[in-house]
């Protein structure tokens, strides 16, 4: 283990670390660390996280290293309590969650990241304060969810590449866990067919590019979605899902003042589908063929 601890100005490149049985990497209370070009390779014991910036670390930097084979409830890169860190240009394969940011970090940036065949999720975040991320031009697959955010609110994902996961770009709202305010903008979701089943996930989900699950406030614009077609059971699919919780993991929320605006849609299952509840939802400007009803592609 390399641990970065009320550091200043730290640099750690170059490293190679195999079945860390703690945190591979580790960097708290620090400022303006660098964890750069490092290689790192779980085992089915790994207990820990890859690499882990905490404890109210400032402008850290987790660039262009490899992190492989963390296995179930385990992260390869965790972000928790930081200010201004970002995480770019990594090659993240194989671990239970690529990118997972959590506990009030503020102004976190994933950039330019390849995740491929997660467990879980590439990306997931949750609060409960804003989160105020930028997520820009990550290629993201194979996993149950592409990217998945709970219980916090504020960012923007933009020119993302995320396809063959079971849900694409997953945003779920409770009442005590609201989640809203990001915009989504300029991304490409397409194929995401796999089947996720209830047994290990919860719920039965497949083929959904971007569920609005009881989300607020959210701009979904400018997207590229096509392809996203169940293969199993799921209680809704489509390009773009906006519902309340209730038919995939049984909250009460619903989706209010969600605005699905100038997106191109192909080949989906349907290309937009709303279950009409909540209110100030609007769908306008798409390209689309398909909706549930049949009047949002009007």
């Amino acid at each position: 283990m390399i641990d970065v601890y009320a550091a200043r100005n730290t640099t750690v490149v170059g490293n190679r670390l195999i079945g860390n049985a703690a945190v591979g990497i580790g960097a708290g209370r620090s400022v303006n660390t660098t964890v750069a070009k490092n290689h790192l390779i779980g085992s089915p014991k790994n207990v820990s996280k890859g690499i882990n910036v905490d404890n109210d670390s400032h402008n850290t930097k987790v660039v262009n290293n490899v992190v492989r084979s963390y296995p179930e409830d385990t992260n390869a890169i965790e972000v928790e309590e930081t200010v201004d860190t970002t995480v770019a240009g990594n090659d993240l394969i194989g671990n239970w969650v690529g990118v997972f940011v959590e506990q009030n970090s503020t102004g976190t940036k994933i950039l330019s990241n390849d995740m491929s065949r997660s467990g879980y999720a590439r990306i997931f975040m949750t609060g409960p304060k804003p989160v105020n991320a930028k997520v820009v031009g990550n290629n993201i697959s194979g996993g149950a969810w592409g990217i998945d955010v709970v219980d916090t609110k504020r960012g923007s994902f933009a020119g993302n590449t995320i396809h063959d996961n079971c849900a694409g770009m997953f945003f779920e709202g409770f009442p005590a866990q609201p989640v809203g305010e990001f915009e989504v903008k300029g991304n490409t979701v397409e194929n995401n067919t796999r089947s996720c089943r209830a047994a290990q996930w919860g719920a039965n989900f497949s083929g959904i590019g971007i569920p609005l699950l009881g989300a607020r406030g959210m701009e979904v614009t400018g997207n590229q979605i096509s392809g996203n077609v169940p293969s199993g059971p799921t209680p809704a699919s489509g390009g773009v899902v906006v519902s309340t919780e209730d038919p995939f993991f049984g909250g009460t929320t619903k989706p209010t003042n969600n605005s699905v605006i100038g997106n191109h849609f192909g080949r989906n299952k349907p290309d937009i589908f709303w279950d009409e509840t909540g209110s100030g939802n609007r769908f306008l400007g798409n390209l689309c063929n398909s909706s549930v009803p049949s009047r949002l592609c009007n």
